[in-house]
């Protein structure tokens, strides 16, 4: 199984850490990166993420072996989504289909529910939701993944019509900008103790992330 370099908290500091722990909204994390998974991106996801209380929050993200151990550890629900074979083109039409039909399920039945995508395929999950029920969605990009022109006519209206787009690096910020997302749209992180933003999110409300 794998593990994972998080540093240990006391009893007294992790009570500490617990209140003051901001609550997300109801909303779902859509992912196909996410511990167990290994991968930059799973890791920078799990460590943003770990610094919310996330009682009120749905994980769907692909099956793994270590998935229902990993998740018992933790405070979210998840849905966790049969993984498709490794074959170009089918595993990710088969990623955005599963995330699309198990965040609809969630959608029906809380019309105040919010999207947060940790993939640009997720976006994609997300844009058809958002047309078909009003659900805003964010999206973090990253690099790669949201420059690949292969998928550029679907790519580009995943991110432009998502409510927020945060980025984790300057270079991104500007191609994301290049590329016609409003630049209120946007946001990048600031270092802190916390990673923050600040700019305007999905509910008119400053974050910190």
């Amino acid at each position: 199984m794998a593990t994972w370099a998080l540093e240990e908290p006391t009893t007294r500091s992790a009570v500490k850490r617990e209140a003051r722990l901001r609550a997300l909204e109801s909303g779902g994390l859509l992912t196909t990166d996410f511990p167990p998974i290994l991968g930059g991106i799973s890791s920078y996801l799990f460590n943003v993420y770990r610094h919310f209380d996330l009682h009120r929050m749905t994980l769907i993200a692909p099956q793994h072996p270590d998935a229902v151990g990993f998740d018992s550890e933790q405070t979210y629900s998840a849905r966790r989504f049969q993984v498709a074979p490794n074959i170009p083109g089918i595993r990710g039409a088969w990623q955005v289909w599963r995330m699309y039909a198990a965040a609809e399920k969630l959608v029906k039945q809380n019309q105040h529910f919010l999207l947060h995508c940790g993939h640009v395929n997720a976006a994609i999950a997300a844009r058809k939701l958002k047309r078909r029920y009003g659900t805003p969605y964010l999206l973090w990009a990253h690099a790669l993944e949201v420059m690949d022109e292969r998928l550029r006519s679907i790519i580009l209206p995943a991110m432009s019509d998502a409510d927020l787009v945060i980025t984790n690096s300057e270079f991104t910020r500007k191609f994301v900008a290049s590329v016609g997302v409003l630049e209120s749209r946007i946001a990048a992180p600031r270092a802190g103790r916390q990673t923050e933003f600040a700019d305007s999110c999905p509910h008119g409300e400053s974050e910190s992330v």
